[in-house]
C-alpha cells in the first residue's frame, strides 16, 4: 500500500511539472477572469502574457482580441463562442483568478476533458517559485 501511494504521489508530481512547460511551438488559448471586472484590469494581463508566449514562438488565442463576438452582453453566447477556439489548441494557459471566473472554469474543464496541456501563469511581474528560492539562497 505504502508503494502505491508513493508511485500515485510521484505520478502528481511529474504530471504538474509537466504542465507548467508548454510544448515547444504550441498553439494556446488563455483564459482568465473577465466578468465583474473592469476592462483596465483584464486587458493588460491578458495582452502580456499573449506578447510573452509569442516571443516564446508560440500561436496564441487572446479572447478578449482574438474572437469576434457577436454580443460580449450575452454570457453564454459569448462562452460558446469560445470553446471551438480552446478546441483547436494545444495547450490553456490559466491567469492568475481564473479560479474566480464560472467561464474559465468551463474552458479548463473542457481543456481538460480535451486533454489538452494546462499552464499557470504567475502574476506578472512576479517571480516564479525557482527565482524566489535562488535570491533566498544567494542571501544567506
Amino acid at each position: 500500500m505504502a508503494q502505491a501511494d508513493a508511485d500515485y504521489e510521484k505520478a502528481l508530481a511529474e504530471e504538474e511539472a509537466e504542465e507548467q512547460q508548454p510544448r515547444r511551438k504550441a498553439k494556446i488559448y488563455i483564459a482568465g477572469r473577465v466578468t465583474g471586472l473592469k476592462p483596465e484590469q483584464y486587458e493588460p494581463m491578458f495582452a502580456t502574457v499573449k506578447k510573452e508566449l509569442e516571443q516564446a514562438g508560440h500561436e496564441v488565442i487572446n479572447p478578449i482580441t482574438d474572437i469576434p463576438h457577436e454580443d460580449v452582453n450575452n454570457w453564454a453566447l459569448t462562452i460558446m463562442e469560445c470553446m471551438p477556439y480552446v478546441a483547436q489548441c494545444d495547450c490553456i494557459a490559466l491567469l492568475p483568478g481564473w479560479e474566480k471566473s464560472n467561464g474559465a472554469q468551463m474552458e479548463y474543464y473542457f481543456a481538460r476533458g480535451l486533454n489538452l496541456q494546462v499552464l499557470n501563469v504567475r502574476p506578472v511581474g512576479k517571480p516564479n517559485s525557482r527565482q524566489k528560492r535562488k535570491s533566498k539562497s544567494s542571501l544567506t
